[in-house]
C-alpha cells in the first residue's frame, strides 16, 4: 500500500528520534538536520508530500526553505514546528503558505490527526484519479486557492462548480440537490458550500469573499475588517478544540456535525458584513439559517423564523440587486408554506406577482429569471412533504 512521503527537517537528533518513533510505520520519512540540506531534498528524487519544517536550524532556516517551497510552487504541505512563541513567528510562516504550525513540545495526539487527516486527503487525491482514469467520472468541481482578507492566509480552498457538470433542483423547496451529469462524480453542496480560513475561521459561501491576491483591497466597509479581526478568538471557541485540525481538511469530508459548525461561521462572519455593508448580506444570513433548519427538525422552527427576519431586512436595504430580492422573496414564501403559514405565503406571492405586472419583464437578469422560475415551480407543485436534509 503507498504511503504518504513526509520530509522532516529538524536540527534537533532528540527531536528527530521522537518523530521517527511516533511516524515511521506509518508514513514513508526522510530526515534532514538543516534548512539547505532541506531544500536539496526537494529538488532530488521523489518529491515529499508533506514537510515537518522546524523554523531555527543552522545555515539556512526554516523560512528560507518556504519561500524556495513558495518560489517553485512546490505541491508540498508544510507543517512547521517550533519551540518559538507562536505569536513571533505566525505571520511570516502564513505569509509564505505554512499549512499549519504546532510549537514545542509537540502534541502528538495533534500532530496524528493532522497527518492521517492530510494522508486521507492526499492519498484519496490519488485514489480518486485513478479511479478517474479507470471509470472515466470526473469531479463536478474544480477547487481554487483563494486569500483570506482577514489574516492575509493565501490558501483558503475555494469549490466551483463546473457548468454543465450537474443538474441543480430545488424541488424540495427549502435547499437545493445537486445531481451529478454522465461523467462526472457524486457532489454534495452541503460539505463544500462553506469556505474557511483555517487561521483566523472567516467563513463565507461567496467567493467574492476571498480575495484572489494579497494586495487586493478589503471589498467593504473599514469597519467589519476591524470587526471580523477583533472576533477571531471569539470564532475559534465556536469549535471544539478536537475538530478544530478537522476544519483544516478539504470540505467534501465533513460529517454533519462540521458542516453544522461551517455554517455557523459563517452566520457569525456575515454579522459582521452586514455592519460592513454588503448588499447581499442579510440574504446570506438568511439562507445559512435556513440550511441549519433544514438539518436538524429540533431546531427548524428557530432557525426558520430567524430566517423570515433576514429576508424581511434584506428587502428593506435600498441597494439590494433585483437578482438578491427575487431570492428573499422565494424563501419568504416557501418558508412561509413550510411553517403552515399559507396565507402569509400567498400574500407575498401576491406581491411579486403585483410588482413585475407594474414593472413588466423587459431588462431581467438571469440570476432573477432563474430565482422566479423555482418561486413559481413551488408555488404551483407545493413542498415536499418532509424537508428535513440528511448529511452522509
Amino acid at each position: 500500500m503507498t504511503r504518504m512521503r513526509i520530509l522532516i527537517a529538524e536540527d534537533s537528533k532528540t527531536q528527530v528520534k521522537i518523530l521517527e518513533k511516533q511516524l515511521s510505520a506509518l508514513y514513508d520519512l526522510t530526515t534532514v538536520f538543516d534548512g539547505a540540506e532541506a531544500i536539496r531534498k526537494l529538488g532530488t528524487g521523489e518529491l515529499p508530500q508533506v514537510i515537518i519544517l522546524d523554523i531555527r536550524m543552522p545555515r539556512v532556516d526554516g523560512f528560507k526553505v518556504m519561500e524556495h517551497i513558495d518560489a517553485e510552487k512546490l505541491p508540498v504541505k508544510v507543517l512547521v514546528i517550533t519551540s518559538a512563541l507562536r505569536q513571533s513567528v505566525e505571520a511570516k510562516a502564513l505569509r509564505l503558505g505554512t499549512d499549519y504550525i504546532l510549537t514545542k513540545p509537540l502534541d502528538m495526539e495533534a500532530l496524528h490527526n493532522l497527518l492521517a487527516r492530510w494522508s486521507k486527503e492526499i492519498m484519496g487525491n490519488a485514489e480518486i484519479k485513478l479511479q478517474e482514469d479507470l471509470t472515466g467520472n470526473k469531479l463536478p468541481f474544480t477547487i481554487v486557492d483563494k486569500c483570506c482578507y482577514i489574516c492575509g492566509y493565501e490558501k483558503v480552498k475555494i469549490f466551483m462548480p463546473i457548468k454543465g457538470a450537474y443538474v441543480e433542483s430545488w424541488e424540495n423547496g427549502l435547499f437545493p440537490v445537486y445531481t451529478s451529469m454522465k461523467g462526472y462524480g457524486s457532489w454534495d453542496f452541503f460539505k463544500t458550500i462553506i469556505s474557511i480560513c483555517p487561521f483566523c475561521f472567516f467563513a463565507s459561501s461567496d467567493p467574492e469573499d476571498f480575495s484572489e491576491n494579497p494586495s487586493m483591497r478589503f471589498p467593504y466597509e473599514g469597519d467589519a475588517k476591524k470587526i471580523l479581526s477583533r472576533t477571531i478568538g471569539t470564532r475559534k471557541k465556536m469549535v471544539a478544540e478536537s475538530k478544530e485540525i478537522d476544519l483544516r481538511f478539504n470540505p467534501p469530508d465533513r460529517d454533519v456535525e462540521l458542516v453544522i459548525d461551517s455554517l455557523k461561521l459563517a452566520e457569525k462572519c456575515m454579522n459582521g458584513l452586514v455592519l460592513g455593508g454588503k448588499s447581499s448580506a442579510h440574504a446570506l444570513l438568511g439562507f445559512y439559517q435556513v440550511l441549519l433548519g433544514s438539518i436538524n427538525r429540533q431546531t427548524q422552527t428557530k432557525y426558520y423564523d430567524s430566517a423570515l427576519e433576514c429576508f424581511q431586512n434584506q428587502l428593506r436595504i435600498t441597494n439590494t440587486s433585483p437578482e438578491i430580492i427575487s431570492m428573499s422573496n422565494y424563501f419568504l414564501m416557501v418558508l412561509n408554506m413550510a411553517i403552515g403559514k399559507s396565507e402569509v405565503a400567498k400574500e407575498v406571492m401576491k406581491k411579486v406577482v403585483d410588482w413585475y405586472s407594474d414593472r413588466g419583464n423587459e431588462g431581467i437578469g438571469s440570476g432573477e429569471k432563474l430565482w422566479l422560475k423555482r418561486l413559481s415551480d413551488v408555488w404551483n407543485n407545493g413542498l415536499l412533504p418532509d424537508t428535513l436534509r440528511e448529511i452522509e
